[in-house]
């Protein structure tokens, strides 16, 4: 889940944290590419953010995986996903399109659909504090506008994450 910005931006926050270990393939970089340049950043900005990427998650690009592609049920277009999923030993895949992914195109390789809110949510669930102190810190790693947590969280419901918004901020006015 690389895309959008505010939800990417946490969700490797807190895989940064240590809560979860992300992965993507070469191909899923490729999309990510197709749908921010030029309509959102520039090549340049976009070559930038890929070797952020991978210079933060080395481990995270997955290859050697397009061999299991050809046996898999899922939606045609989406079988990259999940054939980088399983050749990564991924126990959950994070996605918007859940329907493209249906229980029996990822159960036997043990691999848990979720939609990000539904992630999102089951961590903070875990992690409460460790969860609320990553999103809450995440609009002062901005140096040249600084954002609120309310800011941040709107920006978040807006990505397509509205319960673990509401969620971090209630969190928030509970520790006020």
């Amino acid at each position: 889940m690389l895309y959008p910005a505010h939800l990417r931006d946490t969700l490797l926050l807190i895989a940064e944290s240590g809560q979860y270990r992300p992965l993507w393939s070469a191909e899923i970089i490729a999309e990510l590419k197709r749908n921010l340049v030029d309509q959102v950043i520039t090549a340049t900005q976009f070559e930038y953010l890929a070797s952020q990427l991978n210079e933060a998650f080395g481990d995270a690009q997955v290859a050697d995986y397009e061999s299991l592609m050809f046996n898999l049920d899922c939606d045609t277009k989406d079988r990259h996903v999940l054939a980088a999923a399983i050749r990564g030993g991924a126990s959950a895949l994070i996605t918007f399109n859940i329907s493209d992914f249906p229980e029996t195109s990822t159960n036997k390789f043990d691999i848990a659909v979720y939609s990000p809110d539904e992630f999102l949510m089951s961590l903070l669930g875990q992690h409460p504090e460790d969860i609320f102190a990553i999103v809450n810190g995440q609009g002062l790693r901005n140096l040249v506008a600084p954002r609120t947590l309310s800011e941040i969280t709107a920006a978040l419901a807006q990505a397509g994450v509205p319960k673990f918004a509401d969620a971090i901020l209630r969190f928030g006015r509970v520790r006020e």
